[in-house]
């Protein structure tokens, strides 16, 4: 199957990894003309780490990502640890995988570099799509610049402000933390 994904995020460069994994070929398409993703913390549950690790990811993400001994909830005001959760050695236990805290910017790098081994030259960027619609047994995607692309199937991995999911559902407006269609 040829997939196109738009969005080279944390979501669109996992899927493309994991397409490949199953045999499948992509292309991921990034609107900007260079990778600057940003942000700051994140975590990563023990579901996502044995995904990753499936990808073969799991010495990269030992090198850059660490697991804490414990989570503590504490009182606003006063400080006062409610409660404490044991996590590293209890999470691998009881779920098979480690929860990791690491910094955005280095799993983002990470997979872009797994992409780039393993997917050599399918990262294209400056690739800001414009359009979709059927053709054939698919779709086509025309991007700003002119190009177009077909494929079996096109995943959007664009964002809040999704350019596919507005091509297919029209255009909605996003308020407070809530999404709502617009005419």
């Amino acid at each position: 199957m040829r997939v196109a994904i738009i969005g080279a995020g944390i979501g669109g460069l996992t899927l493309g990894l994991a397409l490949r994994h199953f045999g499948h070929e992509c292309t991921i398409h990034e609107q900007s003309a260079a990778l600057r993703e940003v942000g700051a913390g994140i975590t990563l549950w023990p579901n996502a780490t044995r995904l990753l690790f499936t990808l073969g990811l799991q010495d990269g993400l030992d090198a850059i990502a660490v697991e804490p001994v414990a989570q503590k909830l504490m009182h606003c005001e006063t400080g006062e640890v409610l409660h404490a959760f044991p996590r590293a050695q209890a999470t691998r236990a009881a779920y098979g995988a480690p929860l990791y805290q690491l910094h955005r910017r280095d799993l983002h790098d990470l997979l872009v570099a797994a992409i780039e081994a393993r997917l050599p030259g399918s990262l294209q960027l400056g690739r800001e799509a414009v359009g979709l619609e059927n053709a054939g047994s698919g779709a086509r995607v025309r991007f700003a610049d002119g190009s177009q692309v077909e494929a079996d199937l096109v995943v959007g991995c664009d964002g809040i402000r999704s350019r596919v999911r507005e091509q297919l559902f029209g255009r909605e407006q996003i308020q407070a933390g809530d999404v709502r269609r617009r005419g």
